[in-house]
């Protein structure tokens, strides 16, 4: 039980990739008013970004079987993309599936996408453009997420910016069910 807890927190060792330089990270701020440490997003932003408009967001959605993963394995696939200065990151966590059941996944990268567009000022993100990419149940919830763009009985209540719109326009689906 001690390997899967560790891999858990810590999937693929990813703790271990080195932040470039150029990269700025800011970790575990809570996008569903909520404590929970499952409802937190990494936020990743170039230290030197390329041009002065806000910058598209990359919001990553973790994989892991709906029961396991972390916000932390966007690492190896987000880094090199935030290192060319012409892109933002956040990486989100979900309540799994042993924690809360379906649609609880969907309603927490919802919020989270609400959150990246509140607070769009504060990081220099640009709010109309926004792509969901995520690896196997992460490509799951991305899918769901470019397919229910304006679909209320999906939204869920989370968050303090209901009001927000949690579209996205851009779904990357790798590898997902």
């Amino acid at each position: 039980i001690t390997e899967y807890v560790s891999y858990d927190l810590d999937p693929g060792a990813a703790s271990r990739i080195p932040i470039p330089d150029n990269v700025r990270l800011i970790e575990d701020l809570p996008y569903a008013a909520t404590d929970d440490p499952r409802q937190r997003v990494d936020v990743y932003l170039p230290k030197q970004p390329a041009g002065d408009r806000p910058l598209p967001v990359v919001a990553y959605i973790h994989g892991g079987a709906w029961a396991m993963g972390s916000k932390i394995s966007a690492r190896s696939q987000i880094l090199p993309l935030v290192e060319t200065g012409r892109f933002a990151a956040v990486s989100i966590a979900y309540r799994l599936s042993w924690q809360a059941d379906w649609p609880a996944q969907i309603h927490d990268v919802k919020a989270a996408i609400r959150w990246i567009r509140a607070h769009a000022e504060d990081y220099g993100f640009d709010p109309a453009r926004i792509c969901a990419f995520g690896p196997s149940a992460g490509g799951h919830l991305v899918a769901m997420m470019g397919t229910t763009n304006g679909v209320d009985s999906v939204e869920g209540e989370l968050g303090d910016h209901t009001e927000l719109s949690s579209d996205v326009q851009c779904v990357v689906d790798f590898f997902g069910p």
